[in-house]
């Protein structure tokens, strides 16, 4: 693109583009906004798998009593549930660490054996 300048920073995973093989591309100053709606998809995503947790985790809650109680079998269903959340919490609010320049001249390096 003219007048697109791009920064050697960080290098992330290029989902909605065709780069060939590779499919990885240079983040510059233009792509923050891209990765800012990755982020606010995340967040979103996260609180509807929250939302659809706890309210399966009620619903196994409610068939529990109603059957008689006894052994909390829905613990292993909150279990699920935690993980998931774990998982996906950590996707929507936990760190953000790209590929930099210098990471990728070492693994090169590596991998020519020099």
């Amino acid at each position: 693109m003219p007048g697109h300048q791009r920064s050697t920073q960080l290098v992330l995973p290029c989902h909605d583009c065709l780069m060939g093989e590779d499919s990885t591309y240079i983040v510059g100053e233009t792509d923050v906004r891209q990765q800012a709606i990755g982020r606010l998809k995340a967040k979103k995503a996260f609180w509807r798998l929250a939302g659809g947790s706890l309210l399966g985790f009620v619903l196994l809650t409610v068939i529990w009593a109603l059957s008689g109680g006894g052994y909390f079998w829905p613990a292993w269903a909150l279990f699920g549930f935690l993980i998931a959340l774990a998982t996906s919490g950590w996707a929507a609010f936990g760190p953000r660490q790209g590929i930099t320049e210098a990471q990728i001249e070492a693994e090169t390096k590596k991998i020519q054996g020099s």
